[in-house]
């Protein structure tokens, strides 16, 4: 989540283009219920297709994205914002402070800080949702303009960074609205309206790239120099209304069975996190969701990760384990017992295996709720049920 390496990137001309923020981008439709976009379809918009999250996030077998190499230099995106970006880390600008290159930097790939939200799809019929994401330090990712390896040394290119002033012009563009920003279908903002968990947005995207297991819409890693001529593979964001928090899915780390638990992430044939590269199952059809993951626990009691952007492992009665991430709030103590954590369900697989690395980032202290063991859940099951049965039993063996 914090480190992103640069893959093949499409060549855009380097010419003026214009900005969804002009005159000529003009959403007219009101939303009533169905998607925006499809009720919008000026002549202006025709080069820009509605892409789904299931279309964006499609994989082959090694876990790997099929979208990428294939997409439309520009498309629209359209969900419901999970996150504010400072619920996922701190956007203050640090111009290429991490940057220490060397044959063993520890910040190689690390392009902090970073802004990103998850947008989960509400387009009808689609599913998961999509990471939109950007970085300052570009330069400290090698393959990024002239950022590489010489003599087995890392040569970072702070020339490929945003400066800080320009950081922090792009930060404002894309938290508040009304900062050179658009709405869909007559929808009114506020004076300082900031981008919120609950909105509903369309993205327009010119870029992306995949990395740690999903596709994530970005600006392919290049610092856009001049937006207003030249938005690069900049996207933006557009307000559509106020949508509020999707229920979070069920989600437990069971052993999966399509007719008795169809919500389970345990492929019990692996003993790992089930992966299936159609999405029809597992953890890949839950990717971009709100979610609840069920009765787990620390695996390591009292995790001394159990801090500010810390990662946990959790696991459940079976032993079957899981990653927890923490955002950017103070989650307090470690809980001692089980407990139900909902986030964003994640992949953050980096340069391993594109096939796991899934996780559930919790946003909020209070998404981290105490359930009973899962065992006395059994018990109490097994003695309701016992009592039920007596009572009827004696309603039978009573005459009048």
């Amino acid at each position: 989540m914090f480190s992103h390496f640069a893959f093949a990137r499409r060549m855009r001309p380097c010419v003026a283009r214009c900005s969804l923020l002009s005159a000529a981008i003009v959403f007219a439709a009101a939303f009533v219920g169905r998607s925006a976009w499809a009720q919008d379809q000026s002549a202006e918009l025709t080069g820009a297709a509605l892409e789904t999250a299931k279309a964006l996030e499609t994989v082959d077998s090694s876990g790997a994205s099929t979208f990428a190499a294939n997409a439309p230099a520009d498309f629209v995106y359209e969900g419901v914002v999970l996150n504010t970006p400072a619920q996922m880390s701190s956007q203050a600008a640090d111009f290429n402070d991490e940057n220490e290159g060397g044959a063993n930097g520890s910040d190689i790939g690390n392009a902090n800080p970073y802004w990103q939200i998850f947008v989960q799809s509400t387009q009808p019929n689609d599913f998961g949702g999509v990471a939109i994401y950007m970085a300052q330090n570009y330069g400290n990712i090698p393959g990024v303009g002239s950022a590489g390896f010489v003599g087995g040394s890392f040569v970072p290119d702070p020339t490929s960074d945003y400066s800080d002033a320009a950081w922090n012009a792009q930060v404002q563009r894309l938290d508040y609205y009304n900062n050179d920003q658009n709405t869909v279908g007559g929808a009114t903002l506020s004076a300082g309206q900031q981008i919120q968990a609950g909105d509903e947005v369309i993205i327009f995207a010119r870029g992306g790239l995949d990395f740690g297991g999903k596709y994530n819409i970005n600006e392919e890693h290049t610092a856009t120099t001049d937006y207003a001529s030249d938005p690069q593979y900049s996207f933006d964001i557009f307000y559509v209304a106020s949508h509020g928090m999707p229920t979070p899915i069920a989600l437990n780390l069971n052993d999966y069975n399509g007719t008795t638990n169809p919500t389970g992430l345990w492929d019990a044939s692996t003993d790992s996190v089930l992966f299936d590269a159609t999405r029809a199952t597992g953890a890949e059809h839950y990717q971009g969701d709100w979610v609840t993951l069920d009765a787990v626990k620390l695996v390591t009691p009292n995790d001394p990760n159990w801090v500010s952007n810390g990662v946990v492992t959790v696991e459940n009665a079976a032993g079957n384990e899981f990653s927890v991430q923490l955002g950017t709030a103070n989650f307090g103590s470690a809980p001692t017992g089980y407990f139900n954590a909902t986030g964003i369900f994640d992949q953050e697989s980096g340069m391993g295996p594109e096939t796991g690395g899934y996780e559930v980032w919790v946003m909020n202290p209070t998404d981290i709720v105490a359930t009973p063991e899962p065992s006395t859940l059994i018990l109490a099951a097994i003695a309701l049920g016992s009592l039920v049965g007596w009572k009827a039993l004696r309603r039978r063996t009573v005459t009048t």
